[in-house]
């Protein structure tokens, strides 16, 4: 078999995003006297999206105002996304090791498109992806 791409996940694969995901949440639950979680919580809450671990971190009597406080959440994300955000240990010598090997590499994930570059551009861009596509891009998640 020949590979003749390689297609990474963002967030829990090549970056480590949690601390700006779990401070964005809290920042929303704070501001509305709501329960906030640990970081470590948040480890629960991630893996499908933004609005899952929207409705996840909200308590249920406040789920019927879920698209409020997601529109809250993406807007504190979206100022908030790069709180410790860094590369996971190896990946760097992973993406190294991967260039020199010739490897086209992509990613798509399920961030929103404006975060998905700016995070690429902030940690990742001494790598060439050939492309980049987040949840806004046109295509499936």
């Amino acid at each position: 078999m020949t590979i003749k791409m390689i297609v990474f996940d963002l967030d829990g694969t090549l970056v480590n995003s949690l601390e700006g995901i779990a401070y964005s949440m809290n920042l929303v639950l704070k501001n509305h006297d709501l329960p906030i979680y640990s970081t470590e919580k948040y480890k629960y809450f991630v893996g499908n999206g933004l609005k899952v671990l929207t409705e996840r971190a909200i308590p249920p009597d406040k789920k019927n105002q879920l698209e409020y406080f997601y529109g809250l959440m993406l807007e504190s994300y979206r100022k908030n996304y790069s709180k410790d955000l860094a590369l996971y240990e190896g990946i760097a010598e992973l993406l190294d090791e991967l260039t020199q090997r010739g490897y086209k590499m992509g990613i798509n994930t399920n961030k929103h498109q404006d975060v998905t570059e700016r995070t690429v551009d902030m940690v990742l861009s001494k790598w060439k992806f050939t492309s980049v596509v987040g949840s806004e891009s046109g295509y499936p998640k």
